[in-house]
């Protein structure tokens, strides 16, 4: 539960304190501190920080004072505030963005399973086909926490995307060719790599799966490139039909 609230944007310590006020009651810092197993320091610093996001409340009782964490839709009302004071300074981050905006190329590294996800979920504002070689059979696996919603949102939006599995992979090469706005094939074991290309408009990203990193790479040349090498590769694909038979697509 500790980490699902830092997920949602709490400090570690914030989380620690909050959960525990909720599951056991008004605690003095003291308790909580050993509670959770922090400095009194730590303890009163996610409190205030608590008290501030209006997560938690506190009364004087007996010349001491307790803290209690309020019921848990306030968390909700504290996330609904956050993504509103987002909303209202993406017009100037898209401002300061299109001002140091230049044509040279861009390259970023990120590493885990989020800053893949917003690669996805990025990749949906481009409004072009998503291309994707050199996948791992599990990959789905891997993914299984977000995928599906991004595919019914990809889908929503009209947006198409084609895979190239690394080896044979019937059962989800047949679930994604029943999607709309969806296609996939699977490539000889001989052409299996370890790295996941994938392309979309002007970007292309690599993905080492094992730990999981992710190269960046946004320039529109070297896109075009992986886009003809990705359309070669789909020429040699194969795609399982429902016989179990294999044929060229």
């Amino acid at each position: 539960m500790e980490e699902c609230l830092t997920d949602l944007g709490l400090t570690k310590n914030e989380a620690k304190a909050y959960w525990t006020l909720l599951r056991q009651g008004p605690l003095c810092a003291r308790v909580l501190a050993r509670q959770c197993q922090v400095y009194r320091s730590c303890a009163y610093n996610a409190l205030d920080q608590l008290m501030k996001k209006g997560l938690v409340s506190f009364f004087d009782q007996k010349s001491v004072r307790q803290y209690q964490a309020l019921k848990p839709e306030s968390l909700l009302v504290w996330y609904k505030e956050r993504e509103a004071t987002l909303k209202s300074l993406l017009p100037k981050l898209r401002l300061e963005v299109n001002l140091n905006k230049n044509t040279s190329s861009k390259a970023c590294m990120a590493e885990g399973l989020k800053a893949f996800r917003i690669l996805m979920y990025d990749w949906l504002s481009k409004k072009s086909p998503i291309l994707v070689y050199g996948i791992p059979a599990k990959v789905p696996l891997i993914t299984q926490y977000f995928i599906e919603a991004f595919h019914q949102e990809r889908i929503r939006k009209k947006t198409w995307m084609k895979h190239i599995y690394n080896q044979e992979a019937s059962a989800r090469i047949k679930y994604l060719n029943k999607l709309p706005c969806t296609e996939a094939k699977c490539l000889p074991e001989a052409f299996s790599s370890p790295v996941s290309t994938m392309i979309c408009k002007d970007e292309v990203a690599l993905i080492a799966w094992e730990p999981l990193t992710i190269t960046r790479i946004q320039n529109e040349a070297l896109a075009k490139a992986y886009e003809k090498y990705f359309e070669i590769l789909w020429e040699k694909a194969k795609k399982r039909v429902s016989n179990g038979k294999i044929r060229r697509r």
